[in-house]
């Protein structure tokens, strides 16, 4: 995740959300550059992540106590806000594989 390296630290520099960033800067980078030759990296494209939203259904159909409600929530201070799902894209093909999840592979 975060083929971006560090969007939020970037962020960061106009939002200032995310309070101090010291350790964000760079560790993406880092941690692409440092993993193992024999694993294989994924990325999702922003188009991708874009393209599919979630989560604002949530403050109509689930009960207030619903975790996943509460968290889509606080992310964005009120109700009925979709989140784009760059991450929950990663998390769906970290556990099923990209054959499972009706995504194509490809190389570059």
């Amino acid at each position: 995740m975060d083929g971006n390296y560090n969007f939020g630290c970037a962020q960061h520099d106009s939002d200032n959300w995310l309070g101090d960033d010291k350790d964000c800067r760079g560790s993406a980078r880092d941690a692409v550059a440092g993993w193992p030759v024999s694993v294989p990296q994924y990325y999702n494209t922003p188009d991708l992540g874009s393209a599919v939203n979630s989560g604002g259904a949530l403050s109509r159909c689930a009960p207030i106590s619903n975790p996943c409600r509460k968290a889509y929530e606080d992310w964005w201070g009120q109700p009925n806000h979709d989140r784009s799902a760059w991450d929950l894209i990663n998390t769906l093909v970290a556990v099923r594989g990209s054959s499972n999840s009706h995504l194509k592979e490809v190389s570059w």
